[in-house]
This record gives C-alpha cells, sequence and structure tokens, in this order.
C-alpha cells in the first residue's frame, strides 16, 4: 500500500476494517459517522471484542474510562462527544440492558443501524 492510500484512508470518516501495509483490498462496509456528532440520535454500534476483553497491555479502560469496559458487545448508544478518533458514547447493552459511558476508538466499534 503507497504512501497517498495510507494518508487518504486515515482521512475518512467512516468505520473501516483493520488494514496494514500488506493490504491489496478494503471492502468497506460500515456506516458513515455524523458529523455533527453530539446531535447524531440513536446509533446500534457492535464493539469489537479486544475492547470488552482487554488484551494486558491494552489501556484504554485504565487510561480513558476509569476502569470500565462496555458490558457487552451490542449496544444502543448517542455519541456525545469527539475527540480525535475517539468517541464518547453513552448507550446501554442490547440484551443486559446495562447502561454504559465511555470513549471507543474509530476502529473499535461498527455502526450497525442508526435511526
Amino acid at each position: 500500500m503507497n504512501k497517498f492510500i495510507k494518508e487518504q484512508l486515515n482521512k475518512c470518516n467512516t468505520i473501516l476494517p483493520e488494514w496494514d501495509d500488506d493490504t491489496t483490498e478494503l471492502i468497506i462496509t460500515g456506516k458513515k459517522i455524523p458529523n455533527d456528532v453530539a446531535h447524531s440520535g440513536n446509533i446500534h454500534i457492535r464493539i469489537e471484542n479486544y475492547i470488552i476483553n482487554e488484551p494486558s497491555n491494552f489501556t484504554l479502560s485504565s487510561n480513558w474510562n476509569g476502569g470500565t469496559t462496555p458490558p457487552e458487545n451490542n449496544m444502543n448508544v448517542n455519541i456525545i462527544q469527539q475527540m480525535g478518533k475517539m468517541y464518547k458514547v453513552s448507550g446501554v447493552g442490547i440484551s443486559t440492558n446495562k447502561h454504559w459511558e465511555g470513549w471507543l476508538p474509530q476502529k473499535g466499534f461498527k455502526i450497525i443501524d442508526d435511526e
């Protein structure tokens, strides 16, 4: 993958699949993150497993979320703030109905449906 393509991918306002220097094809199926994230409404998201079950060297919960992790992978949330490629969400787990508020990296979740 050349430098120009990597620069353009980093500018995308869409949830992208994982990619690296050896990637030759990307299938982008995610929805666009709303520009006005503070007023985006209710969004159904699927959170990546590494966010819920953090590896030992991953510090998202301790550095960004006060030691908490989302209650499950499928949540209905509102995006309430954006800071670079980090999104603060507030919502509830679909099956657990547990409320959680915290920060998620852009590559750590996919928008499944928005209302």
